[in-house]
């Protein structure tokens, strides 16, 4: 992260804990009221205080040092992320976000607002998203009941707030429950550790596969070791 950090001319922030204001702390949130998904909104407001853009990534995310410049993609004033749409494993959270969003009476057929908010690049020009009357309405009460808090939340807002939005490609947030990122890397049960194929990281094509990898599912020991899997995949390759 910090050597692609470096490339675009960016800093790299990783954050602790940040307060919560009492006008934000009266209220539930889902995940047995688990205020780390606020604190996710929170930051990024915070960030967007001192820069003009800012990318989100969620602390099982590894960037490929090959990775293009995602702030060029992004012009002022938008939001950008991959929509959920494209990963099938999430067809549970695409029902709950089409019965909110029906339940707002807004277009909740507009699916491709539907985001993961586990990579998202930001601008300073939709900071008002954050402002505590948007999330604390009605409905964004509704949202951080959900099993994804802050995303539902986020989704919401961007079609409540008619926020332009880029849709990135999936490669900027290459998703997998499983942990398994095939044919490269694949989970063995007996180990319970992840086999990488060598002999396919000589084919050039592995580094531009994928350019954000986003561990998600299984347990925090399974993300983690699959993260380590595609940095040693990596590792073993000429960038």
């Amino acid at each position: 992260m910090h050597e692609y950090a470096k490339r675009v001319d960016a800093d790299v922030e990783i954050r602790g804990d940040i307060p919560i204001p009492d006008d934000l702390n009266d209220f539930k949130i889902g995940r047995n009221n688990n205020k780390a998904y606020l604190k996710k909104l929170l930051w990024v407001s915070e960030a967007l205080e001192r820069y003009d853009k800012v990318l989100w990534l969620d602390d099982t995310c590894y960037v490929n040092p090959l990775c293009p410049n995602l702030f060029e993609q992004v012009p002022a004033g938008y939001i950008a992320a991959v929509p959920n749409s494209i990963h099938l494993d999430i067809s549970f959270f695409m029902q709950n976000y089409s019965e909110l969003m029906f339940r707002t009476g807004l277009d909740y057929f507009d699916i491709e607002s539907c985001f993961n908010s586990g990579v998202v690049v930001y601008t300073k020009e939709m900071k008002n998203l954050f402002d505590k009357e948007h999330l604390t309405d009605k409905f964004s009460k509704v949202a951080w009941m959900s099993h994804w808090p802050e995303q539902m939340v986020l989704c919401y807002l961007i079609v409540k707030l008619n926020i332009p939005r880029i849709i990135l490609d999936s490669k900027y947030n290459r998703m997998n429950v499983d942990g398994n990122y095939e044919p490269y890397s694949k989970y063995n049960q007996r180990n319970q550790d992840f086999v990488i194929n060598k002999k396919l990281l000589k084919d050039d094509r592995f580094k531009y596969e994928s350019f954000i990898y986003h561990a998600v599912g299984r347990s925090p020991d399974v993300r983690l070791k699959s993260l380590k899997a595609v940095h040693e995949c990596f590792s073993k390759v000429n960038l």
